[in-house]
């Protein structure tokens, strides 16, 4: 169950259980993209988002493409990104987890600082609820 009541801007989204994911909603101006298609950008648009989110840590597209997309693991299905006028804001992975193929694990659920409580979060997380 999610609890659905009218929720102010910025307030959590609260799943109780899996049988009823929230509907995606996706933010004015936003698009999803995920891992198909001419695939040659993703990864520096992977480095943007991540380092746009990060107060310390400094991202490469090369490493994250040989740790995440590279992983036998990886499944092109279960990567999302959110943009805003073609600029990535957002993005999610799933992976498989390989002791318990009905699990999974999200290595990412991450937002552009500026767009923050604006519904980025919530429409990725229904995004990888669903493809769970």
């Amino acid at each position: 169950m999610v609890d659905s009541g009218e929720q102010s801007q910025g307030a959590d989204l609260v799943l109780t259980s899996l049988d009823n994911i929230p509907q995606m909603q996706t933010p004015s101006l936003c698009e999803i993209w995920n891992w198909q298609g001419d695939t040659s950008v993703l990864p520096y648009k992977f480095e943007s988002v991540l380092n746009s989110a990060s107060t310390e840590a400094i991202y490469e597209h090369a490493a994250l493409k040989q740790q995440y997309v590279k992983s036998e693991r990886f499944d092109p299905e279960g990567f999302f990104f959110l943009t805003y006028r073609s600029n990535a804001i957002g993005l999610t992975l799933a992976y498989r987890c390989t002791d318990d193929p009905s699990c999974f694990e999200l290595p990412y659920l991450v937002c552009v600082p500026n767009h923050r409580n604006k519904g980025v979060e919530s429409a990725l997380l229904a995004l990888i609820l669903q493809y769970c």
